[in-house]
């Protein structure tokens, strides 16, 4: 599952800027983001599952923002997908300070960026189990086409409870 993680964010890393400067935009091409997230992997001690969790949380700051993962915001972006994912998934995980080296930035800019990025999504943390399980079933299987910026091009939609018992 990691690996297909990785494959997608690299996609779309290589698109050009596609958003104006924000604070998530650093210099293009600092570090290959296959690099970076083997570095992430390897420091962070975050569960396979919190890089599924990343990316829903990328998809969900793309639509309420229009902030998509590009050359020059991929490294931020990802660092704080992942660093959220992990405070709310992993019973054990590392302060910002930890993962602000890990990423090569201020632990003071980690902070702004967590803060912007969870006002982005609502403070929505939680994802359903068939909503995970529609990332993970898309992330496995295909290969998602040139130009999207969704992660995963087919959004997920919760299914419709009808309740007809007339007796509650």
């Amino acid at each position: 599952m990691y690996a297909n993680v990785v494959n997608r964010l690299e996609q779309l890393a290589e698109r050009q800027n596609i958003e104006g400067a924000t604070r998530f935009h650093g210099d293009e091409g600092e570090v290959a983001i296959r690099s970076y997230l083997e570095r992430l992997r390897e420091h962070s001690g975050a569960s396979e599952e919190c890089y599924v969790l990343a990316c829903i949380y990328l998809d969900r700051v793309g639509e309420a923002t229009g902030l998509w993962v590009d050359r020059c915001s991929a490294h931020r972006l990802i660092l704080v997908a992942v660093l959220v994912a992990t405070k709310y998934r992993d019973d054990k995980y590392y302060s910002n300070i930890f993962f602000a080296k890990i990423g090569g930035i201020t632990p003071a800019s980690l902070n702004a960026l967590e803060r912007d990025f969870l006002k982005a999504v609502s403070f929505t943390l939680h994802v359903a189990p068939l909503e995970f399980d529609h990332y993970v079933q898309h992330l496995q299987d295909t290969e998602p086409p040139r130009g999207s910026s969704l992660i995963v091009p087919t959004p997920y939609e919760p299914p419709v409870l009808h309740f007809h018992d007339r007796r509650l």
